[in-house]
């Protein structure tokens, strides 16, 4: 166990014979880099600008990364839809894992709540699942809490872990959104989607192309599609996604 304020917390608190049932992890991209991965047949770590190495980046239960928040025109050709490829967590080698998104943490998004001086390596869960899902049973209480970002712990005596739970209970006009709320599992090994995918959300004007629909069919994927509307930027499918991932859960 990290010798760290977040682990030493659960510690405390966590009764491991009831931990909540394991969730898959789900990876989010746009249509472009499916197409991609597709054609690859691999989902594939690259430079994390925030680690300095290759990474390949995952949320649990749920897909929190917002695709298309920075698209500046309304626009509903499928390379820039949301599509979501929903995984086994015990298909991956965890690497690291961190309550909230790493990179938002980089870029200060979490400033109201975490100071400056804080350090993202005391935020660090264990790489493993049973961690992660001790993290859940005592700060969220269950899944079904965890995946509505309801936290039932409020605050703590240690700095850091006072700073966390004040951020996931805030309610109100912060810039955070729910990545700050969901658990990021790092990896460094490529996954071959091939084997390894367990679902697939995806818009259905991507689905239609035959690289796709193969893909879908020689590997037995399960999948979801969603309808899109003429002139509809692409953030605005992100919680239709959202509802079909949970499909999977």
């Amino acid at each position: 166990m990290k010798s760290n304020p977040i682990m030493k917390y659960i510690a405390d608190k966590v009764d491991y014979s009831i931990l909540p049932d394991v969730l898959p992890i789900m990876h989010s991209c746009d249509g472009f880099d499916c197409e991609s991965i597709i054609e690859d047949m691999y989902l594939k770590p690259t430079m994390c600008p925030v680690f300095n190495e290759e990474l390949l980046y995952f949320f649990y239960g749920k897909p929190s990364y917002p695709v298309g928040e920075k698209e500046q025109y309304n626009r509903t050709d499928e390379l820039c839809c949301p599509v979501c490829f929903i995984i086994d967590i015990d298909k991956i080698d965890i690497y690291r894992v961190f309550p909230f998104d790493s990179g938002a943490f980089s870029t200060k998004m979490y400033s109201q709540f975490i100071h400056r001086h804080m350090h993202i390596n005391q935020f660090e869960i264990d790489n493993n699942c049973n961690a992660i899902r001790a993290y859940v049973s005592v700060v969220f209480g269950s899944n079904w809490k965890y995946l509505r970002g309801i936290s039932v712990e409020k605050e703590a005596e240690n700095t850091y872990v006072n700073a966390l739970l004040k951020m996931l209970s805030a309610n109100g006009g912060f810039e955070i959104d729910e990545r700050s709320n969901t658990i990021e599992v790092i990896c460094k090994k490529a996954i071959d989607v091939s084997r390894e995918v367990r679902g697939l959300v995806l818009p259905e004007n991507l689905a239609r192309k035959k690289a796709i629909s193969d893909f879908i069919t020689s590997n037995g994927i399960d999948y979801r599609t969603y309808e899109v509307r003429n002139m509809t930027a692409p953030t605005r499918y992100n919680e239709t996604v959202f509802q079909l991932a949970m499909q999977f859960v």
